[in-house]
């Protein structure tokens, strides 16, 4: 059902998305009233908004029904990371919150399906993002694990979760039973995507928070995936290091 519906309803959602960001670049002239763009800019977001949830809700009806198989290739954990954080930057900006990337140079990268990883890192830097009050702080970090795993953390120091809902946190709809949760848009789906996604990939995630404190989300990828730094043997060639 929803495999035939998402044309039904991407198709005309598209439409609209791209003719607003026409309109909204002047492509056919100069908008003469500020009130006119600003209901354009409205319908715009709202769309992407619309496009966001449909998208989800289908990767994850995809993933539940065995249709989803990762693709595999060799990352490279830097530059996606980075990417991912230039990619929020502006919605940090708005929310006055700061983003910081910590890497272990050791690591080159990790073998996983690209789309995949890349959305779990946007999930869980906008999940932060969201719930992360004025003039507070993001951190993801990439490092080897006790287990020679990798492990992606991304912190906060926002508004947390009771520790009686952090289970279902990874359950499809879930969301936090805050009032700031609640002002928030949101389907509950982030977090119970990064987890589907993650068992694919036989990993799994870890969620640990305080109220008022924050809260701090990892992904455990097995050592099998990780790719070590390129290293120097001495004879001006690289090799990946042990």
């Amino acid at each position: 059902f929803l495999a035939n519906m998402s044309h039904e309803l991407k198709t005309p959602l598209n439409t609209i998305v791209g003719f607003t960001e026409s309109i909204m670049n002047d492509a056919f002239g100069p908008i003469a009233s500020p009130r006119i763009k600003e209901y354009i800019e409205g319908i715009h977001l709202s769309g992407m908004r619309l496009l966001d949830v449909i998208n989800d809700i289908l990767d994850l009806s995809r993933i539940e029904t065995g249709e989803s198989v990762p693709t595999e290739s060799e990352i490279d954990l830097h530059q996606t990371i980075e990417n991912c954080r230039w990619l929020v930057s502006k919605r940090a900006r708005d929310a006055d919150v700061s983003i910081s990337l910590e890497v272990s140079p050791e690591i080159y990268g990790v073998r996983a399906d690209a789309r995949m990883f890349k959305q779990m890192l946007m999930n869980l830097l906008g999940n932060a993002i969201k719930f992360t009050l004025r003039g507070g702080a993001v951190t993801l970090r990439a490092a080897i694990g006790d287990d020679g795993g990798l492990q992606i953390i991304v912190s906060d120091n926002g508004i947390g979760i009771a520790k009686d809902q952090i289970e279902a946190m990874l359950e499809p709809f879930s969301q936090a039973d805050s009032s700031l949760a609640r002002k928030n848009e949101g389907t509950g789906l982030g977090l119970a995507l990064v987890a589907s996604m993650m068992s694919l990939h036989g990993g799994r995630v870890e969620i640990t928070s305080e109220m008022e404190q924050g809260t701090t989300v990892t992904l455990h990828f097995d050592a099998h995936r990780v790719l070590p730094a390129l290293a120097d043997n001495g004879d001006g060639l690289t090799q990946r290091s042990a």
